[in-house]
């Protein structure tokens, strides 16, 4: 997470547990094996739709009462603007509720997010049918407790597609200060990383609920935090798809400085696989705000208020932060989120920008041998650096 006064974004490491497989679903109860098999049937009729862009077919396997086809309409036109080639969907768990005619069912989707890259997400959602086995359509599709909402599902998204960015919202508004943001942030990125050649892509839904529900969490999980890089199926392996997601009721109140430091510092967090790599909080955050942070121009005073204002009431702390402080809120989290940044600004000072990259790369490669990339990268040690640390903390707060 940036932070710099209201300005506030994390990078979701440990994000929420993800919901039983069942969460949702009435039941269980047998599901007639002809209404299944036709079921699928239409499933299969809709990937076969997107994949051959039929709105026609895609809207066919929809009850046609208008309200269905409405929201029919808007999920076709969203996968197109998105450009997801197909929407691969299983039937896995099915019951009946009250009678045949009307029932819900697991079904498990993999699509891909960007046409641009291979790796494909798998979501279960809950859909609801309606008519019997000789005829069956869908009603309606819903996110399951406890699962993530794909981004296609929103209400009509605004999508804009850059060289090096995609930017799905569910207003041009938002989607554009994002699209704007983004291109900034690969500019800020390259200045640190000039060998990054990857592709940000950003979600901006159009409330907190929205919000919550593609993070597959509680809206109040994620009081006051602007905008969360995380891996779309909420899984953590590396090979998954990530993405930036924006709180709009945060990011609104946000002015132009706290929107760039926020949305370059979940850039970076893209750039450098952060959201699928378990290290350190301190080195993960400390590193995106040195490019996110160092991409304006703010004095140390200002982007570092809340840790110097601790240091000249309390002294500087004992040691670095550990994991634990960032699941702080308030006033201490600031500090927690500044100290780690001034660390990273105190190795590119002592040591140079490259060098503050290869020791961030030595230990998301090796998360638990801190030590050994402190001896071998910067040939200090972390007693050594953590006196620096302090006394640099002191010096900057006039603590004397």
């Amino acid at each position: 997470m940036a932070v710099i006064g209201a300005a506030v974004g994390f990078a979701h490491v440990g994000d929420p547990p993800r919901g039983p497989v069942r969460a949702g679903i009435p039941g269980p109860s047998p599901l007639p094996a002809p209404l299944a098999t036709a079921a699928q049937a239409v499933l299969s009729d809709q990937d076969r739709a997107v994949l051959t862009r039929d709105q026609v077919g895609y809207l066919d396997g929809w009850q046609r009462e208008p309200a269905a086809q409405r929201r029919a309409a808007l999920t076709y036109a969203n996968l197109v603007r998105l450009g997801v080639p197909r929407i691969a969907a299983r039937l896995s768990l099915a019951s009946v509720r009250g009678q045949p005619s009307g029932w819900t069912a697991r079904v498990d989707v993999t699509w891909r997010p960007d046409r641009r890259d291979a790796s494909t997400v798998t979501t279960a959602l809950r859909y609801t049918f309606s008519g019997g086995p000789q005829h069956p359509v869908i009603s309606g599709v819903h996110r399951m407790r406890g699962e993530r909402e794909p981004i296609w599902l929103l209400p009509s998204l605004d999508v804009r597609r850059g060289p090096r960015t995609l930017v799905a919202a569910s207003s041009p508004g938002s989607a554009s200060r994002v699209e704007r943001l983004l291109r900034q942030a690969v500019t800020a990125i390259h200045r640190v990383l000039p060998g990054w050649h990857g592709r940000l892509v950003a979600y901006g839904p159009g409330s907190t609920n929205r919000f919550a529900a593609l993070l597959g969490a509680r809206p109040h999980q994620y009081r006051g935090i602007a905008a969360v890089t995380t891996l779309v199926d909420g899984s953590s392996e590396r090979a998954a798809p990530a993405a930036i997601v924006v709180n709009p009721d945060v990011f609104a109140g946000l002015g132009p400085i706290g929107a760039h430091v926020v949305i370059t510092h979940e850039a970076t967090h893209l750039a450098v696989g952060a959201a699928a790599a378990s290290m350190p909080l301190w080195v993960a955050e400390g590193f995106a705000d040195y490019v996110g942070i160092g991409s304006v121009d703010l004095p140390v005073s200002v982007a570092a208020r809340a840790a110097l204002d601790a240091v000249r009431r309390d002294g500087p702390p004992a040691a670095l932060p550990d994991d634990a402080a960032f699941a702080l809120r308030g006033g201490g989290l600031e500090a927690t989120y500044e100290q780690a940044w001034l660390a990273a600004e105190l190795i590119a000072q002592t040591y140079g920008t490259p060098r503050l990259v290869a020791f961030y790369r030595a230990v998301q490669a090796h998360p638990n041998a801190l030590p050994g990339a402190f001896r071998q990268v910067l040939h200090t040690s972390v007693p050594a650096f953590t006196a620096a640390w302090r006394s640099s903390l002191r010096e900057a707060a006039g603590a004397g």
